[in-house]
């Protein structure tokens, strides 16, 4: 009973839009940031986490920042800008949304662009802008297929294998949990049938050239998948575990590909983001199985490298988030 139904999970709803949207790079015009910056509201913006009352012309409420018992954190509805008396926090809208979801400025810009839909050209450092939207609109299309597939007959053998490790189908749900059925076309077909090309399926790492040339054939194959995110949500790329004993290797993610960069990325975002605010640390893990223990076990201030390797890359993107990191990787060599 806990596997039927639809099944919908958080992705389903974040991701929608994926195919509309562009790649998460290059550089941003000024007169853009200007725009966004005079159409944002910040009152409206703050008041979703922190829980604002009116005090003549300014706004006061308990600074998201730091713990107090007396409201000291101020919001200008005239000049725009936050502050917080107490800890001496501030800025405009986009320096609020950096400080409190750790995300970096691009990140905090695009996506409030994407609320006030403020389109914003992409150059992306001689990467086609528009094949970087067709690979994340290629990923969610496999997301969706792989999570549908989870509730299929020929998913039981992944449910079984949840089951016994005591998820069930809310707990799949959760975490985006997805199974990528044991043939080699469903990923391609499911693409086709959205008229994506079978190179842009391979530029995803989706799928990989047959040994003729003629045609694309699925990269994971009757396995479980794990949906791999950047911060806004979008999946960049999928990690897949082995359900037989003599599947090679044990864990196989897709490859690196315009959008997904394994020196940079960790699994469990955008979940984690909050948590590591208020913990005012992450954990740092090895694997997807990992992971989604700590977040189990009420510790979401936890991610995992996508691979053994932690490199300079990630360490820049912790240090924007937190102070404090707990390695808890694998005791193996």
């Amino acid at each position: 009973r806990v596997w039927s139904g639809g099944g919908r999970s958080r992705q389903s709803d974040q991701h929608r839009r994926i195919g509309r949207e562009r790649a998460d790079l290059g550089r941003i015009p000024e007169s853009t940031i200007h725009e966004i910056r005079n159409r944002a509201d910040i009152v409206s913006l703050v008041s979703r986490y922190v829980e604002l009352k009116q005090a003549g012309r300014n706004w006061k409420g308990l600074c998201p920042f730091h713990n107090e018992k007396t409201p000291s954190f101020n919001v200008n509805s005239d000049r725009q800008i936050f502050h917080c008396f107490g800890c001496q926090e501030g800025g405009d809208v986009i320096g609020f949304l950096m400080k409190h979801e750790g995300l970096s400025f691009p990140e905090a810009t695009r996506t409030l662009a994407g609320e006030l839909g403020i389109d914003i050209p992409d150059e992306v450092d001689g990467t086609d802008a528009g094949l970087s939207a067709r690979i994340f609109e290629a990923n969610q299309l496999a997301q969706e297929l792989y999570r549908e597939a989870l509730r299929t007959p020929e998913g039981k053998i992944a449910r079984d294998y949840l089951i016994a490790r005591g998820f069930d189908g809310a707990a799949a749900d959760e975490f985006g949990i997805g199974f990528a059925p044991a043939r080699w076309d469903a990923v391609a077909s499911r693409l086709a049938k959205h008229r994506i090309k079978g190179a842009v399926g391979a530029e995803a790492g989706l799928l990989a050239e047959r040994k003729s040339g003629k045609g694309h054939y699925d990269r994971l194959r009757g396995r479980l998948t794990f949906p791999i995110e950047d911060v806004r949500g979008r999946v960049i790329g999928f990690g897949g575990r082995a359900l037989e004993a003599d599947q090679e290797p044990k864990y196989l993610n897709t490859p690196e590909s315009p959008v997904f960069h394994k020196r940079q990325a960790f699994y469990g975002y955008p979940a984690a983001l909050e948590p590591i605010r208020r913990a005012g640390r992450v954990i740092l893990c090895e694997g997807y199985f990992d992971r989604i223990a700590f977040a189990r076990a009420g510790m979401g201030e936890a991610l995992a490298t996508c691979g053994t390797a932690l490199t300079a890359e990630h360490g820049a993107q912790l240090r924007r988030r937190t102070r404090e990191v707990v390695l808890v990787f694998d005791g193996d060599q």
